[in-house]
């Protein structure tokens, strides 16, 4: 026999609903997350910097307009797994009121779904970071630091390295530099030059006694 299922009265079905709390899944390593913690600094008072929105400031003295300032770098940002753990790797511009912006790679983890910074590494001063990586354990940087010959302002050699966590310290476990960006390195390595003539500051030209007496290898480095 078949027998029809009787419905419920409204007031039933409200009680029941609102019986039940929904539970909104949230990701601790979103951007968000990770623009809204604490974070190791040097720079800071007690030694953390809270960050607000991406920003954490404070006073360097009580009459002072200067102030320190610590930023989330928006991107880029790496996602991977470090120890077996999810973790993202950030990148933190600290500045102490002078005129120098130090970039540091710091590593969030939350093992208990909490973001926890378990891990800071400097990368240099005005570095300018382009790339970064979590894969095999380790966490890639590419990034433009200072050459040679550059000033501060402007970093143009091109630099990647490799870190590894241990512990709770980041490793710096390779490195490699290449030709600064523009720089004409590649080009004359191996070349060989010849002196033709030299004009000196009043105008004079000075040349060689005997053409092709005079020559410059660049080696291979």
């Amino acid at each position: 026999t078949a027998r029809r299922a009787g419905t419920l009265a409204p007031p039933v079905l409200d009680a029941i609903l609102q019986s039940v709390t929904p539970e909104a899944s949230t990701n601790p390593l979103a951007p968000d997350a990770l623009a809204n913690m604490e974070y190791s600094s040097e720079l800071a008072t007690d030694g953390v910097a809270l960050l607000e929105n991406g920003v954490y400031t404070e006073s360097i003295a009580p009459d002072s307009a200067s102030v320190i300032e610590i930023r989330l770098l928006p991107a880029p940002i790496a996602y991977g797994t470090l120890d077996e753990q999810d973790s993202a790797a950030v990148l933190l511009a600290e500045n102490g009121g002078g005129s120098g912006t130090f970039v540091n790679l710091a590593v969030v983890q939350a093992p208990e779904g909490t973001p926890v910074n378990v891990a800071n590494a400097p990368l240099g001063d005005r570095v300018q970071v382009q790339a970064l990586a979590i894969a095999d354990n380790q966490i890639t940087v590419e990034m433009l630091a200072q050459g040679p010959d550059d000033p501060m302002c402007c970093p143009s050699q091109q630099t990647t390295q490799v870190y590894e966590l241990q512990g709770d310290t980041l490793v710096l476990v390779d490195e490699t530099t290449g030709a600064a960006e523009g720089s004409s390195e590649s080009a004359l390595a191996g070349t060989t030059w010849v002196w033709s003539e030299t004009q000196m500051n009043d105008g004079a030209i000075k040349t060689p006694a005997t053409e092709g007496a005079f020559t410059l290898t660049f080696g291979e480095d």
